[in-house]
This record gives structure tokens, sequence and C-alpha cells, in this order.
């Protein structure tokens, strides 16, 4: 197999193996969950009893219960309880009838509040040295040496690297307790809506909630393999 087919090996490997979904107590998804059970109105009744359970008892079996039932609920949390990712550029050939000296795909990613840069470096490791070891390519796993196939790395080379150099951990969740910034922000919300005409609201609640906006890449790059005679 040539080097396209093999970095599409690799595509097809990390998008079969997303990142593991994780509701963790504490964290922004769990609060807001919670916030929005006690006190939505319109709140499914399902999730709102789990969650209120799971916050009585503190058992895992319970949190998962309310994992499942949120992601029943509200599909798009996935992208909120893992981390994302996303193949958006692939590069290969730039002619017909000539194999390309190095291929190369970059992958998306935003991390999830509970995870870290050195966690996902490991995931798309773990993932990606299979296939490498499939082929017998030598891998550089973001500045480590790893030989994955039988050693000789005969069919080619696997550069695993922070495309750009600006990967970022995830943004810390803001202290909630009382006289915490949130609380501040919150509380500031809450009055200005509630004394304000133009809403004629009362009793507003603040429920905090992530939003993932950073964006980081991966490389994956593949020379292709020396033709031999």
């Amino acid at each position: 197999m040539q080097a396209i087919g093999i970095l599409s090996s690799m595509i097809v490997e990390i998008e079969a193996n997303p990142h593991e979904t994780s509701l963790i107590r504490g964290g922004s998804p769990y609060n807001h969950t919670l916030c929005a059970a006690s006190y939505g109105p319109d709140y499914p009744s399902t999730v709102r009893r789990l969650a209120l359970k799971a916050a009585e008892t503190g058992s895992d079996a319970d949190l998962a219960d309310l994992q499942d039932a949120l992601l029943s609920a509200f599909p798009k949390y996935e992208a909120v309880l893992r981390t994302t990712q996303a193949v958006d550029l692939v590069h290969g050939g730039v002619k017909v009838n000539a194999l390309p000296e190095l291929v190369a795909a970059v992958v998306n990613h935003r991390i999830a509040e509970h995870s870290s840069v050195a966690a996902l470096q490991a995931h798309i490791a773990g993932t990606v040295l299979p296939v490498a070891r499939a082929f017998d390519l030598s891998v550089d796993a973001f500045g480590q040496n790893v030989t994955a196939g039988a050693g000789s790395g005969a069919g080619g080379h696997v550069a695993l690297s922070d495309a750009w150099g600006t990967a970022l951990e995830p943004s810390a969740a803001t202290p909630m307790g009382k006289g915490d910034p949130y609380g501040v922000f919150a509380g500031t919300v809450k009055a200005t809506i509630e004394s304000s005409d133009r809403y004629d609201a009362k009793g507003v609640v603040v429920a905090p909630l992530l939003t993932i906006g950073n964006t980081g890449e991966l490389a994956t790059g593949v020379p292709a393999p020396l033709a031999t005679s």
C-alpha cells in the first residue's frame, strides 16, 4: 500500500476511535445539569430525577445513568462531555502518475475541560501505533521516538506533532463559591435582568456551562516508502 492508503488507514482508525464521554462531578456540564434540574420548569423529568438522585447519593452508577440520560435527551452534549476531533486538512499527491513523497493530515481537537493536551496526545499515539506497526513504520510521537514496526522502519516514517505549536490546555472552571468570580458574575446578570423594564422577569436563575471555542490541531505525516527494484 502506498502512502495515501496508509494515511487513509490512520484517519479511519482515528475517526473510529473517538474520545470517551465523561460527566465529571464539579465540572461545568454537571453543575449546569443540577442547576437546570433544580430550577428549569420545562427540563425533561427523567433527567431531572436522575440528576437530583446522582447529587444526593454520590454514586458513580447514578452518575453514569445521568450521563446516559443527558446524551439521550440532548445529543449535542457529546461535544461538551468529550474531546472532539475532526480531520479537516489532508495533503497528498500533486500530479497524476507520480507517487507523493509526503502525505499529511491535520486533525482539529477541542479538548474537554476534564482532559489535557497530554491525554489527547496519548490517545492519538495509541490509535495510530497499531496501524504503523502493521505497515512497519517508525513513529515519532510528539518528540518521542517510537519503534512501531519490526524495527527497521523500512515502510516509512510517521511524525505526530502539534501542527503549529499552539496547543492550549483547557481553561479551568471558574470558582463558584460564595464571593467567587462566578457568583459575582451571576449576581450581576440576575440583578440586571430582574431590574430592567425591558425584560419584566423575576426569579432569574443563571446556569453555568462551558462554551467550547479554542481550536487545536495535530498533524500526522507519512512519507512515501522508497521504491525498490
